[in-house]
């Protein structure tokens, strides 16, 4: 199912099964019709947001539940999609606040992806589940890598990816970005993906299952 968002002038709003997003004001220049709605204990992200949860359905097993996504789009008729992923233990909405303050407003509408990695056992930290993209084996973590996983969330990566341009957004017009966990994400996604994107963005993190780069590259 698709949580749907109503727009009223000024302000957004919608309901989800664990309870109501209440709309408010923000002052970004950045976001057409300066509007926004809470999400509880989280600052607020912005216009035409929606959380897509049962829609969006990784064709593999690995992860054990769909994943969430959470859109935004500073306007109608979006011409570029940044894809954002975030880091271990966190969630899409670390970064809502950071995309707000980005004025992208002479390239056009752009729409915004921020998914929510699946809460999985992370060995590292004792098998303690949280928010996580792949496994950690260990502290070197190049050595001992959960290909596995990577390989799964980068399957999911470019579903989405393959989504955007379907939906009419080109290769070229797309950003992969991410941090710590999602940096590695983004960087195996987006140097492998078939087609070239119109960049990468890593904040704090490395590259993964570096050895078979050469070989899988786009």
């Amino acid at each position: 199912s698709v949580v749907a968002v109503r727009m009223q002038p000024r302000l957004c709003w919608g309901s989800t099964i664990s309870g109501t997003w209440t709309g408010v004001k923000t002052d970004s220049p950045h976001w057409g019709a300066k509007s926004c709605f809470k999400i509880p204990g989280n600052p607020c992200a912005a216009l035409l947001v929606r959380a897509l949860s049962a829609a969006f359905r990784p064709a593999f097993t690995g992860f054990p539940m769909p994943l969430e996504v959470i859109e935004a789009q500073t306007g109608e008729q979006p011409v570029a999609t940044v894809l954002i992923l975030h880091g271990l233990g966190a969630d899409g909405r670390d970064f809502v606040p950071v995309a707000e303050q980005l004025d992208l407003s002479s390239i056009g509408a752009v729409r915004f992806l921020f998914p929510n990695a699946p809460v999985i056992p992370v060995s590292i930290n004792g098998g303690y589940q949280m928010p996580a993209w792949y496994d950690i084996l260990g502290a070197d973590i190049t050595s001992r890598q959960d290909e596995k996983g990577m390989r799964q969330t980068q399957h999911s990566m470019n579903q989405l990816i393959e989504r955007e341009i379907e939906r009419g957004i080109p290769a070229r017009r797309i950003v992969v970005a991410g941090f710590s966990q999602g940096c590695a994400m983004a960087l195996m996604t987006g140097l492998r993906f078939p087609q070239r994107l119109a960049g990468i963005m890593g904040l704090s993190g490395y590259l993964p299952l570096a050895a078979t780069l050469a070989a899988e590259r786009s």
